[in-house]
This record gives structure tokens, C-alpha cells and sequence, in this order.
């Protein structure tokens, strides 16, 4: 089999991703791309990265469909600002301790898991006859928005064990999450092909390669008369295999 190099996005996507495509290993892509002076790829920032710190990270994941988690990774991993509220609530004079995080979070309008935070940085223990200040079975389920994001995430929002939060999803026949790289349901729902994939990954906030991945399942990239930064020659002619 022959490869047509000249029609890789060499150092526009992943030397692994690009190796998965075409068959071969990270390292021989790593060695053609060297031969052709071409910089390994960096993953540019993403487009709401000047919004961090800013406002709440379920704000900036609200007008960029994306998930909330993908911010706080992204900050955990760079560093970044994180959203500090204006009218932050008095945790001082909450009964911290008393009773359960999950009544005082029902009180107070927020995830019990925000009031678990309040409490262990200020060293209280659980209320008295309480599992870490919150009883499962004191979680109104149906409120919760299960399978859009992992169960590890409501787990530590909802200080409650992931098997908790898996058979609550699976009583209510909810399927689990999957990240937006594999999640066909909402790639569906956007313009592939329409405009550069690049543009497209921007307006979404996501990697390059996860727009990238989902065009290629089958739909031709978008060709435009007047490329623009954006457009790369060898991202427009996708991949190609000489045979």
C-alpha cells in the first residue's frame, strides 16, 4: 500500500491520529512529517480560553456546547483563572455539620456537592448519621440531568459513590455519557462539511481532531473558492489512500 503523504494533514492533526487513519505507526508519521520540515502539531487554545475566570464554567459551556468538565480539565492540566461569585454565599453562617449537605444544598439552591466543599475546607465533619453529609437516598434523581456528562462527575458533585449515580441512571433507562469525540447524536447536530474544520472546532471550543474525526466518518470537507486561514491544502483534501 502506498500513501499519499502530500494528502495528510501532516502536523495540522495528531502524528498518532493521523496514523491510525492511513495504518501505520505514531513514530513513521513523526518521521515523514520530520523529512518534510513540517512542526509537530500543537493543540491551538481553545476559543473560550479568554472567557475563563470570567464567569462560571457552566456559563462558557452553555454557549459553547460543550461540557463544564472539559473547562475544568483544561484548567487543571494549563492553569487559568477560575470564576470566583460576586454575591458568593456566607457558608460561615450556614449549619455546616448539623444537618446533611444535601438539605442545606436544597435551602440554598446548589449542588450538595458545594456544600461539601464549604464544609471539608473548614475541617467540620458530616452531620451525625449522614454518609459524608449526604445521603443518597436524599437525591431527587429525576432533577438530576444523568447521562450528560460521566457518572464520576455527579458522583463528586453529588458527594455520593459512582455505583449510586449508575443504577439511578440505569433505573430510568438513561444511557451513559460519552465525550463528545464519540457522541454521533450531537455531531449530527452540527454543520460538518459546511465550513473549515478548524473554524468549526473554534466556535465549539473542542480539539481540532475531534471535528476532524467526525467529518471523516463520511462527510466531504467543505471546499470554498477563497480559503481562508482556516483552510489548509491538506486538510481540504482530507485523506486519501493510494492503493
Amino acid at each position: 500500500m502506498t500513501i499519499d503523504w502530500d494528502a495528510q494533514p501532516l502536523g495540522e492533526v495528531p502524528d498518532a491520529e493521523i496514523g491510525r487513519r492511513v495504518g501505520v505507526s505514531r513514530q513513521r508519521v513523526s518521521q515523514i512529517r520530520a523529512k518534510r520540515g513540517i512542526p509537530r502539531y500543537h493543540e491551538p487554545p481553545p476559543a473560550w480560553i479568554d472567557e475563563m475566570g470570567t464567569r462560571s464554567d457552566v456559563d462558557i459551556a452553555k454557549d459553547y456546547g460543550i461540557d463544564p468538565g472539559t473547562i475544568s480539565s483544561y484548567r487543571a492540566q494549563h492553569g487559568g483563572a477560575s470564576y470566583r461569585d460576586p454575591n458568593a454565599r456566607d457558608w460561615d453562617a450556614q449549619p455546616l455539620g448539623e444537618i446533611s449537605d444535601c438539605e442545606i444544598a436544597r435551602n440554598l439552591g446548589c449542588l450538595p456537592g458545594v456544600v461539601c466543599t464549604a464544609r471539608n475546607r473548614r475541617g467540620i465533619a458530616p452531620a451525625p448519621g449522614t454518609r459524608l453529609g449526604l445521603n443518597q437516598h436524599d437525591v431527587v434523581w429525576d432533577s438530576v440531568p444523568l447521562g450528560t456528562k460521566s457518572d464520576a462527575e455527579f458522583s463528586r458533585e453529588y458527594n455520593v459513590s459512582s455505583s449510586a449515580v449508575l443504577i439511578a441512571r440505569r433505573r430510568r433507562g438513561i444511557a451513559p455519557f460519552r465525550g463528545l469525540g464519540r457522541n454521533r447524536e450531537f455531531w449530527d447536530s452540527q454543520p460538518l462539511g459546511q465550513m473549515p474544520d478548524r473554524q468549526l472546532a473554534d466556535r465549539l471550543g473542542v480539539p481540532y481532531g475531534n471535528v476532524w474525526n467526525a467529518r471523516d466518518s463520511g462527510v466531504s470537507p467543505a471546499t470554498s473558492r477563497t480559503r481562508t486561514s482556516h483552510d489548509h491544502p491538506r486538510t481540504q483534501k482530507g485523506l486519501r489512500v493510494r492503493r
